[in-house]
Order: C-alpha cells, then sequence, then structure tokens
C-alpha cells in the first residue's frame, strides 16, 4: 500500500496539492493500491495509524522537502521517493547548497547572505540581481533588482518568508534544466518562460511556457550540463 503524501502548510500547499491528485489518479489508473493524505503540517498520528509500507512524497516546500517528513519516515523503516532526509535538508538550503557546490568547484553566480535586520554586505556584487528567501521553493519570494534603490523593497518581500536571504547576481541566457534519476541524468530541458523570468506564475498558471525537450543544445554542450547536474 502506498501513501501519497500532499498539501503540508508552506506557501506552496496548492501545489502539492494539485500535484498529488495528479499522482494519486495515475497510481489507480494503473490498479495500484494506494490513499492520499492531505497532512495540515501538524502532528502525523493520524497517518501513522493506517496500514502502508511505501509513500510517494507529493509535499512541496518546508515540512515536505527539507528532511522532516523524511526522517520520520526513515525512523520507521518505510520506503519513500525521493531524497534521504540529510540530502533533502542540505538542498532545501540555498546557502548550504552553493557551499556545497563551491567544495566540488562547479560555477556558481557571485552571492552573498542577508540576515534580516542586519547591514546588507552587498559590496561590490554587480548588478542586476536576485533575492531570495533562503528556504523557499517554487520562485516564492523572489525579485529581480536592476536598480540597487529597488533592494529594500525586494528584502522585504523576502522577509515575509524567511529571516534570511540570498542575494544573487543575475544570470541573463537561456535557461535548461537537467533532472537525475538515480545516478543517472535525464535529457536536458529548456524552459523559456511567458514573461521575465521562471517565477511562480509561469511555473504553475502559465499555459503560454515552453519545455523544449530534446533542447536545441549541440550534444557536447548537453552533454557537458548533464555532467555538471550529476
Amino acid at each position: 500500500m502506498i501513501a501519497v503524501l500532499m498539501g503540508g502548510n508552506s506557501a506552496e500547499r496548492a501545489v502539492s496539492l494539485n500535484s498529488g491528485e495528479a499522482v494519486y489518479q495515475a497510481l489507480k489508473n494503473q490498479n495500484i493500491e494506494c490513499f492520499k493524505f492531505d497532512w495540515q503540517g501538524d502532528n502525523l498520528d493520524e497517518l501513522w495509524s493506517q496500514s502502508f509500507d511505501k509513500a510517494f512524497i507529493v509535499l512541496h516546500g518546508r515540512g515536505g522537502e527539507d528532511g522532516t517528513i523524511q526522517q520520520q519516515l526513515e525512523q520507521r523503516n518505510i520506503a519513500y521517493t525521493g531524497t534521504n532526509s540529510t540530502s533533502s535538508e542540505q538542498c532545501m538550503n540555498k546557502a548550504t547548497t552553493k557551499a556545497i557546490w563551491a567544495q566540488h568547484d562547479l560555477p556558481l553566480a557571485s552571492s552573498v547572505l542577508a540576515n534580516k535586520g542586519e547591514p546588507t554586505p552587498i559590496h561590490d556584487l554587480p548588478l542586476p540581481w536576485a533575492v531570495k528567501p533562503i528556504l523557499e521553493g517554487s520562485s516564492i519570494g523572489i525579485s529581480k533588482v536592476t536598480y540597487a534603490r529597488e533592494l529594500d523593497k525586494a528584502l522585504a518581500l523576502a522577509w515575509q518568508y524567511d529571516d534570511q536571504a540570498l542575494i544573487e547576481q543575475w544570470i541573463e541566457g537561456e535557461e535548461y534544466t537537467v533532472s537525475i534519476l538515480g545516478e543517472k541524468t535525464l535529457p536536458v530541458i529548456q524552459i523559456i518562460a511567458d514573461h521575465g523570468f521562471y517565477d511562480y506564475e509561469s511555473k504553475y498558471h502559465s499555459d503560454e511556457t515552453q519545455y523544449l525537450c530534446p533542447c536545441d543544445l549541440p550534444n557536447t554542450l548537453e552533454q557537458q550540463l548533464q555532467s555538471i547536474a550529476l
């Protein structure tokens, strides 16, 4: 029996409910025994009272992608989809993730970490900037800062979600994403947002955003991206 875990109480709850319903229906269509569980972000006693041996995690954001639910499933020896609790916790934090990448000499955009209530250490970071809450996903709370005078407004938005924000050099250019399944990279996908940048609206509400697979890159460049991702 598979428990499809969805909902949660993060800023991405609505996305999780939609994704979870799609996963649940797909499993049912394959005649796989499953049930859906809408976690409200409180205790999980109701979930543990049910009989299941696998979990399909479709929780987005905090609680679902930060190692919290993964750790509880691990403690009960219940198999689940996705990354283990330690990696989930590390990857949810943008600053921690970048620090790990830097240790492996991966190419990174320059950035500084800002703390709420403290002076912002932007120094000589070239404009424009992307200002991001440190622990949010789905581009929630992100702003593009073209002029330095816009920074306070961008940080005010980020502070609505977290007490830390990443101020990162904005990289202009085409956008590509590489998925990893186990130890294997999947084909590169080019993302063409319907406006500005690939924000929450472009990801979940727009019918104009394009996903091109195969992408338009030469094989050598596609393989280079896959190598960096893995």
